[in-house]
């Protein structure tokens, strides 16, 4: 193995060019975080105005239409399981587990109202 010296002189000047292209990928990344965050803040006004259609307001519900709401969130409560139970065993490989657990979201949101849906 050959060993390389450098002058004093040479190794600043290999060390400013490391330290400019560093800065050159700082200020890049800098860059793309600041558009990052301007996205997902517009995404996230884009968010807050939309009109939630349809949504009952559990705070002036007829009485007979507390058990079908409570149902539906029941329902969602239970697609929100098994859409979890799906990824988390497609993530470890088990993918005929996780097609039983994405049946049952389908069938779940199939029953869900449509004032429910996405």
């Amino acid at each position: 193995m050959t060993e390389v010296f450098y002058t004093h002189a040479q190794m600043a000047r290999l060390l400013e060019e490391q330290r400019a292209e560093l800065q050159q990928t700082i200020n890049g990344l800098a860059s793309n975080v600041y558009a990052l965050e301007a996205k997902v803040r517009e995404q996230a006004e884009e968010l807050a105005a939309l009109e939630l259609k349809g949504v009952p307001n559990l705070d002036c519900l007829p009485t007979e239409d507390y058990l079908p709401t409570k149902t539906t969130f029941t329902l969602l409560a239970d697609y929100c399981f098994a859409k979890r139970a799906a990824i988390n065993l497609r993530s470890s490989g088990r993918i005929e587990r996780a097609l039983d657990y994405e049946r049952d979201c389908e069938t779940i949101y199939g029953r869900l109202p449509e004032w429910a849906k996405w």
